[in-house]
């Protein structure tokens, strides 16, 4: 009887033992289906295959949750965007990452307020990190969501927090260019906001890593607002300049090339850009 216990109990150990093994070599093999798809990295189904794989062989493992919600989410798949970065927080509530994919789903699907819970939770649970670079970018989709909601009073608010508590990180480029477009386009005539875009613009030039056409524009629109045309002129056309550099697909660089045109006519034809639903707020 005694014997019999004893070969019970190391058929028991071997049991796990093996389990144990299994569930080790699974999860190698998923980190091998995860690096597939991570060295494609161009938003492709065969990617997402590889991911789905990964997740199939260790549902723990976390790498293929990011990735395949990102990759859904590209692709305009916001409803499994969703799920797959919702399942994955059932294993890792406090992931600042997948809090952000699914407020970004939500922000897609225009689902305004769960994108907010989820943006504020990714800001909640990346306080820790010493870079202040995730904050930003979480921030800055914050503000977007105001931005979509038409609520402009938050929006310049979120960004004008952004610029105070981050002044000393370069990364605020494009708070201070988001804030620049905004006060360049925004109508009503009671609040003039042309010198202000313009100095949120040349700091944007100031803090950029590189020339970057957008801000350029930004720049370009600012000086029209302004009343200053020449100089309209010349920002709009360094954005030209630097769009025909970039390296975009021919599709979209032709896109920007043709919106980047008609912002030139408009201001060598005197007009500023304004677009009548976005309204400024009060100095």
């Amino acid at each position: 009887m005694f014997a019999n216990k004893i070969y019970v109990y190391l058929i028991a150990l071997s049991t796990i033992f093996v389990t144990s093994q299994s569930f080790a070599d699974d999860c190698d093999m998923a980190k091998e289906w995860f690096n597939k798809g991570n060295q494609l990295s161009d938003y492709s189904e065969r990617e997402a295959f590889y991911y789905n794989k990964a997740i199939k062989l260790c549902p723990e493992y976390m790498p293929p949750y990011i990735k395949l919600s990102d990759n859904l989410g590209y692709n305009k798949r916001y409803p499994e965007a969703i799920k797959i970065a919702k399942k994955a927080l059932s294993i890792d509530p406090y992931d600042p990452t997948l809090h952000y994919l699914v407020g970004l789903g939500y922000d897609k699907e225009k689902k305004f307020a769960k994108a907010i819970k989820y943006y504020r939770k990714a800001l909640e649970y990346s306080q820790s990190e010493k870079s202040n670079d995730r904050k930003i970018d979480i921030l800055h989709a914050i503000s977007g969501v105001y931005y979509s909601q038409e609520e402009y009073g938050k929006f310049y608010k979120e960004l004008l927090d952004i610029i105070n508590k981050y002044a000393s990180s370069r990364m605020i480029y494009n708070t201070y260019n988001n804030i620049s477009w905004y006060l360049s386009i925004c109508t009503d005539d009671k609040y003039n906001h042309g010198e202000e875009a313009i100095n949120y613009a040349l700091k944007a030039v100031e803090l950029s890593p590189d020339e970057n056409w957008h801000i350029y524009g930004t720049l370009a629109a600012a000086y029209a607002r302004n009343k200053d045309y020449k100089k309209a002129i010349t920002s709009q056309e360094k954005a030209i300049s630097l769009i025909k550099k970039s390296d975009l697909e021919t599709k979209d660089k032709q896109e920007e090339l043709k919106g980047a045109h008609e912002f030139l006519e408009l201001f060598k034809g005197g007009r500023a850009y304004q677009e009548k639903k976005i309204v400024c707020v009060k100095k």
